[in-house]
């Protein structure tokens, strides 16, 4: 079998119930996270379905560092690879959210992010007379659109 990491960050993955239903699938997965994060996962917040990590998922975290990107902190993964992979600290959609940045060659990869931020932008800029557009799992805008009448 080929051995098989996780990186829980940006798109990837979060320790929300919808994202962490399948960790166990991957029963013996690396699972790279930021040290709050996995902290977070262990204390207990309601949050989290702590049956979904009963497997004993092989937690790599990775703590604060002194390393920056583009002056931002930036946490080195330890993957083997010959490209860079950097755990982005974002911290507010979870207590450790993190964004993964990945270098290719002289660039660093951003190009299918910056593409679906546009697409969103546009969609807004066009039919925002019609649409909503909320983060996910941002429960400020979720109490702000549950007072919303349907159109």
């Amino acid at each position: 079998m080929q051995e098989f990491t996780i990186s829980i960050a940006g798109r990837c993955w979060c320790p929300d119930p919808d994202h962490a239903g399948g960790l166990a699938d991957f029963p013996t997965a690396r699972v790279h996270l930021s040290e709050e994060e996995l902290a977070h996962i262990r204390s207990g917040h309601c949050r989290y379905v702590a049956s979904q990590f009963d497997h004993a998922p092989d937690w790599q975290p990775y703590g604060k560092g002194h390393q920056e990107w583009f002056g931002l902190e930036a946490r080195p993964l330890s993957l083997g690879f010959s490209s860079a992979v950097l755990l982005i600290p974002l911290f507010g959609h979870t207590e450790g959210y993190c964004g993964v940045a990945v270098q290719q060659r002289e660039r660093w990869n951003d190009e299918r992010r910056r593409a679906s931020l546009n697409a969103l932008r546009r969609l807004l800029r066009e039919h925002g007379d019609e649409i909503d557009i909320t983060g996910y799992h941002d429960i400020t805008e979720l109490q702000r659109l549950s007072t919303i009448k349907p159109r």
